[in-house]
C-alpha cells in the first residue's frame, strides 16, 4: 500500500528544513560576544582599569581628608594659650576651628580688660562666621566692645540687628538687648530703658536678662525721683 503524500504545509514534506534548536540563539549570542570581546578587548580591559583608579582615588582621597581633619582637631585641642591659639588660628585661616580659636582669643582678651583688640578679634571672627551660636556671640561681643571702645552707634546698631533677629534663640536676643538697655542706662536715656524693658519682657519673660532690665528701669526711675544734688529733708 503507497504511503500517503505529505501535504506542501505540513512539517513532514520531504525537504523541508528542520526547525532551529533552541541553543541556536545562544550559540549565535556566544559567537558575537566573542567578536564583539576579540575587536574591543583593549578598549574594554582599560575601561575596567580605569574605574578601578577612579574607586581606589575616591576612597583614597576620603581616607587622606579625614586623616587630615584629624590633625587639624588635635592640634586645635591642644592649643591652651594665647600663642598657640594665634599660631593655630594662622596655620588654618579657612578652617571652622580658626574662627573657633579667633573667638576664644577675642574672649580673653576682652576677660583682660583689653577691649579693644577684643572688638578686633570679634569684628574679624564676624566676617567669616555669618549664622549660628557662634556667629551670634561674636556680634554680641562685638557690639558689646564697640560701646565701651566709644563706637556708641556702631555698637548699639549692632546689638539691634542681634535683637531683632527673629533667627536668633531668644536667649542671645535677651542679651542683646539687656546690653542696650545698659548702655541706655549709662547714657540716662531713661524712656529707652522702660522700652527694652517691656521688649524683652515679652520675648523672654522668665530670663534672668529680664530681671537685670527691670533692675535697671527700677533705678532709673529711683533716679528720676531723686536726681543728684537735690536735698532730701530729713
Amino acid at each position: 500500500m503507497p504511503e500517503p503524500v505529505p501535504s506542501p504545509g505540513s512539517k513532514l514534506a520531504a525537504g523541508a528544513p528542520a526547525a532551529p534548536g533552541a541553543n541556536s540563539g545562544l550559540l549565535l549570542s556566544e559567537e558575537k560576544l566573542q567578536r564583539f570581546w576579540a575587536d574591543n578587548r583593549t578598549y574594554v580591559t582599560l575601561l575596567c582599569a580605569l574605574l578601578g583608579l577612579a574607586v581606589l582615588a575616591r576612597y583614597g582621597w576620603g581616607y587622606y581628608a579625614a586623616q587630615q581633619e584629624l590633625q587639624v582637631e588635635q592640634a586645635y585641642a591642644s592649643a591652651t594659650s594665647i600663642e598657640t591659639l594665634k599660631s593655630f588660628a594662622a596655620g588654618h585661616p579657612n578652617h571652622i576651628l580658626a574662627h573657633v580659636a579667633e573667638l576664644r582669643l577675642a574672649d580673653q582678651a576682652y576677660a583682660s580688660g583689653r577691649i579693644a583688640e577684643a572688638r578686633d578679634e570679634y569684628g574679624h571672627v564676624a566676617l567669616f562666621l555669618t549664622t549660628g551660636p557662634l556667629a551670634a556671640r561674636a556680634r554680641l561681643g562685638l557690639g558689646v566692645s564697640q560701646i565701651q571702645t566709644g563706637e556708641t552707634v556702631e555698637g548699639e546698631a549692632t546689638l539691634q540687628r542681634l535683637a531683632d533677629d527673629k533667627t536668633q534663640f531668644d536667649a542671645t536676643r535677651a542679651e542683646a538687648i539687656y546690653q542696650l538697655a545698659s548702655a541706655a542706662f549709662s547714657a540716662g536715656r531713661t524712656a529707652d530703658v522702660e522700652k527694652l524693658a517691656a521688649q524683652l519682657l515679652q520675648l523672654s519673660p522668665s530670663s534672668p536678662w529680664t530681671e537685670r532690665v527691670f533692675a535697671l528701669e527700677s533705678e532709673g526711675a529711683a533716679r528720676q525721683s531723686n536726681p543728684p544734688g537735690l536735698s532730701i529733708g530729713k
